[in-house]
């Protein structure tokens, strides 16, 4: 079985990166092989930016790096591909604008909610909960964000000028709107994988549905010239709301982490203070801090810690919530030796 699915992962991979040639093939004939490398060159410029703003609100338990570049990959290759043909085939059928953006919109947000549909599906262990979700959709929205800005950009780069105001539209606002607007599926979906309500399936419909909503106000903006009113009217707003339930799921992972450490706690691996900063945002960047100062080796240590507390309290929270095998008694107890060497190894 474990053959057969790796077959299978690798069959996605090739496919997905066809797509994706296909894409620059695409755009590389309709601009010029000079204008794509422009187009690819100013659209990579910010994405680092906006990789690191979304690992950053994860800060309990680091996503896996290659999952994470997978979600990327996913995002700038089938699902832009997917919804690139499709919004073609519309354009060509429809010709109110209005009826195009909003479908659009919609045909968009469906092909990235279907990428990282997949990808939670497939890795469901590496989905913890809604903010999970949000890293992952901020990915799979930054990888589709990124391949429609070289589009944009080699196009305008083939006329001979970039201009400034499509720079800061693309490079800017746009990437920070694709990873928002698919945020809400993320959100939703991560909350649906964890919740034991009969009806927790309805969630991502709705997340999804918010996320074509906000594209669709988007797109009518930018028809209208309204995109800064919009964007400061509504998807700042709706920005900060983001972030605020953020900082609260935050505020409720580290409840569970204090719950789900306790045994360490009672065996004295750790004291009351230690955990108090473990299950706090600030108490963990202080001990990075902290650990930093005290060289490369101390903070690269620290960080392992933090991880494998992570780590461990997330696979405590599954094995409460739903069936227990052995391999899972298994990691359960290679965490809590991690965790003993990294705590011996610090003092």
């Amino acid at each position: 079985m474990d053959r057969a699915r790796r077959w299978a992962a690798g069959a996605g991979l090739l496919l997905c990166g066809g797509l994706g040639l296909a894409l620059v093939v695409l755009v590389g004939g309709s601009a010029g092989p000079l204008a794509l490398v422009v187009g690819l060159l100013l659209a990579s410029a910010p994405a680092p930016l906006y990789v690191a703003l979304i690992l950053w609100i994860d800060r309990f338990e680091a996503e896996p790096p290659a999952l994470l570049g997978l979600a990327f990959f996913l995002g700038a290759t089938i699902a832009a591909f997917v919804a690139a043909a499709i919004n073609t085939a519309i354009s060509s059928l429809a010709g109110d604008p209005w009826g195009v953006l909003v479908s659009g919109a919609v045909v968009e947000e469906l092909a990235k909610g279907a990428a990282l549909v997949g990808l939670l599906l497939w890795r469901r262990d590496e989905c913890d909960g809604p903010i999970d979700g949000v890293v992952y959709a901020g990915m799979v929205g930054l990888g589709f964000a990124t391949v429609e800005n070289v589009q944009y950009y080699g196009l305008a780069a083939a006329t001979g000028v970039v201009p400034g105001g499509l720079f800061v539209l693309r490079g800017v606002l746009a990437p920070f709107a694709h990873p928002l607007f698919t945020a809400a599926t993320g959100a939703a979906l991560g909350l649906a994988l964890h919740s034991r309500r009969a009806g927790r399936w309805l969630l991502p419909v709705l997340g999804l549905g918010l996320g074509c909503g906000l594209h669709a106000l988007w797109n009518l903006a930018a028809l209208h010239g309204a995109l800064l009113a919009m964007y400061g009217g509504v998807m700042v707003p709706v920005f900060c709301a983001g972030l605020l339930a953020v900082a609260l799921e935050l505020r409720r992972e580290g409840r569970a982490i204090t719950e789900h450490l306790r045994p360490e706690l009672a065996a004295g691996l750790l004291t009351a203070e230690q955990l108090g900063r473990l299950a706090s945002v600030r108490g963990r960047l202080s001990e990075r801090w902290q650990a930093l100062r005290r060289g490369r080796a101390a903070w690269r240590r620290t960080g392992a810690l933090h991880q494998a507390i992570g780590e461990l309290a997330w696979l405590r929270r599954r094995m409460r919530d739903g069936p227990v095998d052995e391999a899972m008694r298994a990691r359960e107890a290679a965490f809590v030796a991690e965790l003993v060497r990294l705590r011996s190894s610090s003092t």
